[in-house]
């Protein structure tokens, strides 16, 4: 039987080098909103200082050399990309700034992990209960709910994390309602659960019941 591969490692080196390249883009791009006195270099000092801080501990805590990128989360990145461009067209169809699906889709994430570890944590599959990760070891382990590569996301929770997040959104931005976003979403979000889906294949996982078909 074909068992697909489910990720692939690259050096802490091409990451490293990746993680400086990444933070003197930042770093010119912040310097060059100070000059022009552009407002809000705050976003642009904080992710240069994250990256340059990454960069420079990766190799300290990482001691394995390596950082193994799974298939399953560049497909449900890809997913969400791919929501977002659906989203944006249809922004510009109903004449809205079509540039606010990128902000917006930031937030959607935030929220959509922490929607769907949530409910891991509060929903645990058997096999996950099989593996002694029931709600009540996360709650007596909290530092094991930050670790989700370990596994362990829901999609329903993610839903529900990307409905509040949109919400609040709204409530700061209200340039695009709550019930016209939630009408835009609908679409790229069927679209972005059925390309996430192959990811499922990858991990070999959420087959259906067993058959007695030949």
């Amino acid at each position: 039987m074909f068992v697909p591969p489910s990720g692939f490692d690259i050096p802490n080196l091409y990451i490293v080098v990746l993680l400086w390249i990444l933070t003197a883009i930042s770093l010119i791009s912040t310097v060059q909103g100070f000059i022009k006195k552009q407002p809000d270099l705050f976003y642009g000092i904080v992710i240069t200082l994250i990256l340059g801080g990454a960069a420079f501990v990766l190799p300290i805590f990482n001691t394995s050399g390596k950082i193994t990128i799974a298939y399953y989360g560049i497909i449900l990145m890809s997913g969400a990309v791919c929501g977002g461009v659906l989203a944006y067209y249809e922004l510009k169809r109903r004449n809205y700034d079509p540039e606010l699906v990128w902000d917006l889709l930031v937030y959607l994430i935030i929220g959509g992990v922490i929607g769907a570890r949530l409910w891991h944590i509060f929903t645990p599959s058997p096999s996950a209960i099989a593996d002694g990760r029931t709600t009540l070891f996360y709650l007596t382990h909290p530092i094991s709910i930050l670790e989700i590569w370990n596994g362990g996301l829901g999609i329903p929770g993610s839903v529900m994390g990307g409905l509040i997040a949109l919400y609040f959104y709204t409530r700061k931005y209200p340039v695009v309602s709550f019930i016209d976003w939630t009408d835009i979403a609908a679409p790229a979000l069927a679209l972005g659960q059925a390309i996430g889906r192959w990811g499922n294949f990858f991990n070999q996982e959420l087959y259906g019941a067993p058959t007695n078909l030949p």
